[in-house]
């Protein structure tokens, strides 16, 4: 008897559930199902399951055979079930296929790690071979691994872009199957991974388990003291990342910091505390618009840099440029120069706010000069 169903949403037997992540299409096998694992206290009315190769224990076969069923309550069973296809849970971006999950054990709770949380993982890879066709081969037994989420780990570990991908769409506990077969984006691409045998574009397959993550904190979790704490902490963090080039967590980092010192009204009464908030505040609203100015997030640089100008120091020379550079950016050159003009009256021997004044000025006169043939002749 030929059939389809949705795995994990009850439309199966749970032997079922447990067997079919650890077969591969076209795979046969025979499967002997204690009760509990088949349909329990339940009858199934389908004569036909299980193609006839049911069996089950003395008295309940006496009454499946009196009614005409294949199996009765309590009744072990043995099924031969043959995988002829699947369809993964797409989970990919785009929802293209390239990136797809087969739950093999649920998870724990509601919540999601995200980048920058603590996790704690179990991998175990394999290479989708093409002859044999569809046949797996390991490239890396079972390892644990402990990271910041959005890191970026060597490739001799066995991490690729796909795994974090994943890892934001699973659960504390949770074990899953990841089909990986975008190779070029989430994969090891056209260089492949010499220190584990693997080829270029290849596609793979993970077997992940997520035994455990910690998220950084909401602001509404800590008090004022442990806001600077991680505020701080944060800010070192996001240092390391800027330096290192990870823009994406360097970003997460910087927003970190702001988040939690955002508000003035939690730190009044206390000096030192407002000292050092303004401190990390402005450290972290210059970082992020640096980060964003590397991101191309225009916009959002302008808005870091004018927080810092209107409310932590309204002559802050990083603040001035780095919001002149956003406005070159988006041809925005008059604002643009006079940022630079500002930032070279704080300090006149700054060459790159000299070399950006320039740049908005020769933009300026060129945008003058094709409005000037765009509208001649028009009003004459």
């Amino acid at each position: 008897m030929k059939g389809s169903f949705l795995a994990f949403a009850g439309e199966s037997l749970k032997a079922l559930e447990l067997c079919l992540p650890t077969m591969q299409p076209g795979q046969l096998c025979r499967l002997y199902a204690r009760s509990d694992y088949a349909f329990g206290d339940e009858t199934d009315d389908h004569s036909g399951c299980c193609n006839g190769s049911c069996k089950s224990s003395a008295s309940a076969a006496t009454a499946a055979a009196a009614s005409g069923r294949c199996a009765g309550p309590n009744a072990d069973v043995v099924m031969d079930v043959e995988l002829i296809d699947w369809r993964g849970d797409d989970i990919s971006a785009n929802k293209n296929g390239s990136l797809l999950r087969s739950v093999a054990r649920h998870g724990e709770g509601f919540v999601n790690p995200t980048l920058g949380s603590q996790v704690t993982v179990k991998l175990r890879g394999f290479q989708i071979l093409q002859s044999p066709a569809n046949q797996l081969k390991e490239f890396l037994p079972s390892k644990q691994l402990e990271f910041e989420l959005g890191d970026t780990l060597p490739p001799a570990e066995g991490y690729c872009p796909g795994i974090e991908a994943a890892l934001c769409k699973m659960y504390k506990c949770e074990q899953a199957n990841i089909w990986l077969l975008d190779s070029s984006e989430l994969g090891f691409g056209a260089g492949g991974c010499a220190d584990l045998s693997v080829p270029p574009n290849a596609n793979l397959v993970y077997q992940i388990e997520l035994l455990d993550f910690v998220k950084p904190k909401e602001v509404w979790q800590l008090n004022r003291v442990e806001k600077i704490a991680e505020a701080e902490s944060a800010k070192a963090r996001s240092v390391a990342c800027l330096t290192a080039g990870n823009l994406r967590l360097a970003f997460v980092h910087c927003k970190r910091v702001v988040d939690y010192l955002e508000w003035d009204a939690d730190f009044q009464g206390d000096a030192d505390l407002q000292t050092q908030r303004h401190r990390l505040l402005l450290a972290g609203r210059l970082n992020l618009a640096l980060a964003c100015l590397k991101t191309r997030r225009f916009q959002q640089a302008v808005t870091q840099c004018s927080s810092v100008l209107e409310k932590l120091d309204s002559k802050n020379e990083k603040a001035l440029y780095r919001r002149g550079q956003a406005r070159l950016e988006t041809c925005d050159f008059d604002l643009a120069a006079d940022d630079f003009r500002a930032c070279l009256a704080v300090n006149s021997s700054n060459s790159a706010a000299k070399a950006g004044l320039q740049r908005a000025l020769d933009g300026a006169k060129q945008v003058e000069q094709r409005e000037r043939r765009r509208f001649a002749g028009m009003f004459d």
